[in-house]
């Protein structure tokens, strides 16, 4: 899965390759795309952005267990940083 995220971005070209890899038809009006572990694919995330802005009409969740110490190294929830 990690491969599909080399390449471009595009929304245009991830959700046919993601409906091939899930062997899920994916439409926007009864499909929600799982990123899950997302932290793990940095491109992945950076997708999200193209989702939201180029494909709204698509419904993209992602989770992961350590999301936010990804996202916000030497920080743990609920904001409190370990000494």
């Amino acid at each position: 899965m990690r491969m599909l995220f080399d390449a471009d971005l595009s929304v245009e070209r991830l959700i046919p390759a993601l409906s091939i890899e899930s062997g899920t038809r994916i439409t926007p009006e009864d499909t929600l795309v799982i990123f899950d572990e997302v932290q793990e694919v940095p491109r992945a995330m950076t997708s999200l952005k193209m989702f939201n802005e180029a494909a709204p009409e698509y419904d993209v969740l992602a989770t992961g267990s350590a999301l936010g110490i990804a996202m916000h190294p030497g920080f743990s929830f609920p904001g409190w940083q370990g000494q």
